[in-house]
């Protein structure tokens, strides 16, 4: 991406590892017709109004939820009064749909817990030594995704994605959302129904929906089945941990598998660390080496677009922003 932005225009690239704090970003990007960003970079509107040439940002990410800009300190209402561009790339949806079936298969079919087995020599020294009865083909026994039930909690993009893999595997689709959407029904073959009732009858629950803050609690956790599995790869606030801590360490669920949590992150101090039916991953879910260029990709059209007076492929804020006038020949 850096390569082929410096190829058309000057570019200065930011070489402190992690987030930049918001006085270097100011310094940095002091007078730049473009910034390229990540969701948690500090462009607020002082440095909106200070930069009179600045006439788009681009954050790579695919969200398109003002509240996820704003929390990360980009402000929406500066850049719509100021006519500036902000920008994204919306290319994450199917690699989280394939991630949301990777933490359904480890966790159904137990694949942590025996990769250890065989990584800590478990499983030689039961065989090698003929202590047959300490290892059988039952010891790490799962669960099986095919014909089961699966509860989208969020039909949007994802959560379509998601209802089209699980017809791959003959499950039965129940999906909830604030909206109803008939005509994905029609198409997806899908059922609509209540949250509660979704809850009850799906043997894997699984989250796509904007942030909802605990839609998921002790209350909702104990309608579903001993037997059924959580997924979460939308939002961390969506699952209450400490209520889905109990459940687990009850047995009162089967299994959850975590991508994203209530807090920034957890380390091996969380009580869900010493539990073996959860899966933690380190909100990873979007990240494959095809996405990554497709997310750079998106950036160079999206800056393109705006400093060549053009609407963005990939416009966030208001499409009817007015932006500056450009010059014609904008000096490298």
């Amino acid at each position: 991406m850096i390569d082929l932005l410096q190829a058309g225009m000057d570019t200065r690239v930011n070489e402190i590892e992690g987030v930049p704090s918001r006085q270097v970003i100011a310094k940095e990007t002091a007078g730049v017709d473009a910034i390229v960003g990540a969701l948690g970079d500090q462009i607020d509107s002082e440095i909106m109004h200070e930069n009179k040439n600045l006439k788009a940002i681009h954050i790579l990410t695919s969200s398109s939820l003002p509240e996820d800009f704003l929390e990360s300190g980009i402000d929406f209402d500066s850049a719509n009064k100021l006519g500036i561009c902000i920008t994204n790339s919306p290319v994450m949806a199917e690699p989280i749909a394939d991630f949301t079936f990777a933490l359904m298969l480890a966790l159904s079919r137990r694949l942590i817990e025996a990769d250890k087995f065989v990584r800590e020599g478990s499983w030689q020294r039961a065989v090698g030594a003929s202590h047959i009865a300490t290892w059988s083909y039952a010891l790490h026994i799962g669960s099986d995704i095919f014909d089961k039930t699966i509860g989208i909690i969020g039909l949007g993009r994802i959560g379509r994605l998601v209802a089209r893999r699980a017809k791959g595997f003959n499950m039965r689709v129940l999906y909830y959302d604030a909206v109803r959407q008939p005509a994905v029904e029609g198409i997806l073959g899908v059922e609509f129904t209540c949250l509660d009732d979704l809850l009850r009858e799906s043997d894997f629950v699984t989250l796509h929906t904007p942030p909802i803050k605990h839609i998921i609690g002790s209350r909702e956790l104990g309608l579903m089945k001993k037997s059924a599995f959580l997924i979460n790869t939308a939002r961390g606030r969506n699952v209450d941990l400490l209520a889905l801590q109990e459940a687990l360490k009850r047995s009162q669920i089967a299994g959850a598998g975590l991508d994203v949590y209530e807090s920034d992150s957890i380390g091996s101090d969380s009580p869900l660390s010493k539990l073996n039916n959860v899966v933690l991953t380190h909100h990873m879910a979007p990240f494959t080496i095809e996405t990554c260029k497709k997310l750079a990709m998106g950036a160079i059209e999206n800056i393109r677009s705006a400093l060549e007076g053009k609407t963005p492929p990939n416009l966030v804020n208001q499409p009817t922003t007015r932006r500056r006038a450009i010059a014609t020949d904008t000096p490298r």
